[in-house]
């Protein structure tokens, strides 16, 4: 009754239920009301908070916890996803329809052999086609495993096996992208890009759903060229979900965020701009593009701008940290310190466990020369990321306005600057190292030699000759120079020059005292 606007009634229903005394119905109905509530909310810390009181209502409900974690995860709060789904199983007799809920979150999580094992301790009869699915996955995720596993000592090997799983039929895209994936982890660029192609080859045409795979793994592998001409062979056709719909756009914006990138990184500031436009003009509302537009203006010594950007992207969801770092760029740029504080502040705040809130902080340390300050936030990040790592297996109404010119072309001007304004972080394509902790570890080797003591000497001699004690003259200089950071803030000089000066002995001759 409450969805199809009949909250009166709906109202009525439950103060009926209360009246007789059914406190378990009453909760139910509440639950369910706050939980439909929060599906049409957007802001995800409103959203969890909606979630969190229809939980209390009915702790008992699986499908309600699902929601509650799937929004925590979203929202960086990982342990706290996992636990909220723990809970549920961890009983001597769970339902059936916690351990299937439980199975969803896991296999969501990229924990397919956990998911397997949920779905195991179903009766056979409790087992949907999707719920089938998740098992089946969980044997292909072993069996890539166990192929990936050979690279340790013989890499050929792995490679091999690895393109032998994906030459099999592919309806949906999940075995080649999976296969792909293993192989990018590897480093082989190369074998994740004929991975696709094989299962391409074993499939025929691939559906779209199989492309939309693809296509996003060929991004991953810098095969952006390939990715894009994937994408546009999706095009707008009809028998698109609503969900292939949105998954096509994502792409299509994730291959102009990345040629916008590059383009602007040679310094074609106008270049990346045109690459942006026509994504921007399909999604608007894309926080991708609308920080990598934020990014051009960075670039442009145009940070207000940025900063603008990065401000509505954050009132829309505060959670968006790669936000939130842009927009602390942005304040610094603008010697804005008060701005720079409050958001790293923010971000501390909001996400304390996640290592994107503490690279913030330390660029905002650097940036006011408290290096020492940096490096302990740079080591929290990494430290972070590689609990992030370990944890993780491998394998809103609110609109911008158009922007009708290239404000990045000489004479050009902006009609109207984005309003409603994320940064994608860029992929791993040479190597399978982390590029996030190859970033917290190019910073932290950075601040290391800024803040090292350094210590420069030499030797300078010079002679003259001539009449001791009148004209000869003998200079031995040490110049000695010593930079170090005191407490870590700043960098401090001292400089001498050690002089040694010799004209000779004035000799005892009448001449000479007569010249002296």
């Amino acid at each position: 009754l409450a969805q199809q606007g009949r909250a009166g009634e709906a109202d009525e229903l439950i103060a009926r239920a209360e009246a007789n005394g059914s406190a378990g119905a009453v909760g139910r109905l509440r639950a369910e009301a706050l939980r439909r509530q929060a599906a049409t909310v957007a802001e995800p810390t409103a959203r969890l908070s909606l979630l969190r009181e229809a939980q209390g209502f009915d702790p008992a409900d699986p499908w309600l916890a699902l929601d509650l974690a799937r929004a925590l995860a979203a929202s960086g709060q990982q342990a706290q996803a996992r636990q909220t789904m723990a809970t549920l199983v961890e009983t001597p007799h769970p339902a059936n329809d916690a351990l299937a809920a439980a199975a969803l979150f896991a296999a969501e999580d990229g924990r397919a052999q956990e998911a397997a094992a949920l779905v195991a301790r179903l009766p056979p009869g409790a087992r949907s086609p999707e719920l089938r699915a998740l098992q089946d996955a969980a044997r292909l995720d072993g069996d890539i495993r166990a192929a990936a596993a050979l690279a340790a000592t013989s890499p050929s090997l792995a490679r091999q096996r690895l393109l032998g799983l994906a030459a099999h039929p592919d309806p949906d895209g999940t075995r080649g992208a999976a296969v792909a994936r293993a192989l990018l982890d590897l480093g082989d660029r190369a074998g994740a890009a004929e991975a696709i192609a094989m299962a391409e080859a074993a499939t025929g045409a691939p559906r779209p759903a199989a492309r939309l795979a693809y296509a996003g793994v060929l991004l991953q592998a810098g095969e952006t060229a390939r990715a894009q001409a994937m994408a546009a062979s999706i095009g707008d056709a009809g028998g698109l979900s609503a969900d292939q719909r949105a998954a096509r756009d994502n792409l299509l914006a994730g291959i102009a965020v990345r040629q916008a990138d590059r383009l602007n990184a040679a310094g074609q500031t106008a270049d990346a701009y045109d690459r942006l436009a026509p994504a921007l003009a399909r999604t608007p509302e894309n926080s991708d593009l609308n920080l990598a537009l934020a990014r051009l203006y960075q670039s442009a010594s145009e940070p207000r701008k940025a900063l603008g950007i990065a401000t509505t992207l954050l009132a829309r969801d505060p959670a968006n940290l790669d936000a939130r770092r842009a927009g602390v760029a942005a304040a610094i740029a603008l010697a804005d310190w008060g701005t720079a504080q409050r958001l790293v502040d923010e971000g501390l705040a909001l996400a304390p466990e996640d290592p994107r809130a503490w690279l913030a902080a330390a660029d905002l340390a650097r940036a006011r020369g408290q290096s020492r300050r940096a490096l302990a936030d740079l080591a929290r990040a990494a430290a972070l990321r590689r609990q992030q790592l370990a944890e993780a297996p491998s394998a809103s109404g609110i609109r911008p306005a158009a922007v009708t010119e290239n404000p990045f072309r000489s004479g050009a001007s902006v009609t109207a600057v984005a309003e409603s304004p994320g940064i994608t972080p860029d992929f791993p394509t040479t190597a399978p190292a982390d590029p996030l902790l190859l970033d917290i570890g190019r910073q932290q080797a950075a601040l290391r030699s800024d803040t090292a003591p350094q210590v420069e000497t030499g030797i300078d001699l010079r002679g003259r000759s001539g009449t001791q004690g009148l004209d000869r003259l003998f200079e031995a200089a040490v110049p000695m120079e010593a930079e170090f950071s005191p407490g870590g803030v700043g960098r401090l000089k001292l400089s001498v020059v050690p002089t040694l000066l010799n004209g000779g002995q004035l000799s005892g001759g009448t001449q000479t005292q007569q010249q002296f």
